[in-house]
């Protein structure tokens, strides 16, 4: 219903009943934009059983505000949904009251807007976070636990930031009091950014200058890519092509993963995609396979067309001889 009141601005209670769309009591503030309708149903049984504030709140800033005045509760999925609907005020209300903290998922959300002034409040508000979390870590944390997080000079906590924050817990501290701590799960800054390396760029100046930061299981940022540009934006801001795990080069695993087709080799000419291609076609590195055609290991080359061929199986690809690949 909340996102049938979003496409039809302006719509009364009367427009809605005639579309046959049920109208809880507890909307009919946002419909009609009436604050003191508003005041009064929170003093109203049916109201206050809410905890949280109820999704279609979110396209009416005063109706926000006021719930929040009135000790209502918002989650990581009122900002989610905030961003994808472009709703500035909104997302400038939500992270502004800090009951959770920012993570990947409302990254991936921001950057889907494509609404620069979206990205760049949720990268403030995350880079706010992050300086306040290192600040709290290096005033109260032990020397042995402050090396375990590998802080680096002028660069603000990644994947280790979930650590941090069980460091401080473990010592009685905490960033401050948060509602939706639930799924506070540790995540990748620039594998969360659905390759746009216009977040990428907002990220970078605002501190998060380690793109090779590691997960738990050693793979990194561009281990994860499957763009050939954004593989070039990381490999320029210093993302390591030969660290392995398990044996294969971060290279050859980005090789694997990049969703192209032989048409977008063949036609894509961008100066950043064919950096990276010429980077794969060039490499002699090898991983650890020991498959019929590479007795020693694979290349990098020879990874990227053997996904490009396992995924093109069902479809019958065939390459025409007049095909050639010039850079």
């Amino acid at each position: 219903m909340w996102c049938v009141l979003h496409r039809t601005p302006g719509a009364s209670l009367s427009d809605l009943k005639f579309l046959d769309i049920p109208i809880p009591r507890a909307f009919e503030p946002v419909i009609l934009h009436d604050e003191r309708l508003l005041r009064s149903l929170l003093t109203d049984s049916s109201f206050s059983a809410f905890a949280e504030i109820p999704n279609p709140y979110i396209l009416w800033p005063e109706g926000l505000r006021i719930l929040l005045q009135f000790g209502k509760l918002v989650h990581r999925y009122h900002l989610q949904n905030a961003c994808t609907l472009h709703l500035v005020e909104s997302v400038t209300i939500l992270v502004s009251v800090r009951q959770f903290y920012i993570d990947g998922n409302i990254l991936r959300s921001a950057v889907q807007t494509e609404n620069v002034e979206i990205m760049k409040l949720i990268v403030d508000a995350l880079v706010e976070e992050r300086r306040e979390l290192q600040s709290l870590v290096e005033r109260h944390l032990s020397g042995d636990e402050l090396a375990s997080l590998q802080l680096r000079s002028k660069t603000l906590l990644g994947y280790q930031a979930h650590t941090a924050h069980e460091l401080l817990k473990a010592n009685g501290l905490e960033l401050c009091k948060r509602v939706d701590r639930d799924n506070d799960d540790p995540w990748l800054v620039y594998a969360s950014i659905r390759e746009s390396r216009e977040m990428a760029d907002l990220l970078w100046h605002c501190g998060f200058q380690d793109v090779d930061d590691p997960n738990a299981e050693g793979y990194m940022s561009l281990m994860f890519c499957k763009d050939h540009e954004f593989a070039d934006w990381l490999i320029s801001h210093g993302a390591e092509i030969y660290r392995r795990v398990l044996g294969t080069p971060a290279l050859h695993l980005m090789a694997s993963n990049v969703d192209l087709s032989f048409n977008q080799i063949r036609f894509n000419h961008s100066k950043r995609s064919l950096r990276t291609f010429h980077l794969i076609l060039q490499d002699e590195s090898q991983d650890e396979c020991d498959c019929p055609c590479s007795s020693s290991g694979c290349l990098a080359i020879t990874c990227l067309f053997v996904e490009l061929l396992h995924s093109h199986t069902k479809k019958l690809v065939r390459i025409p001889r007049s095909t050639s690949f010039t850079f």
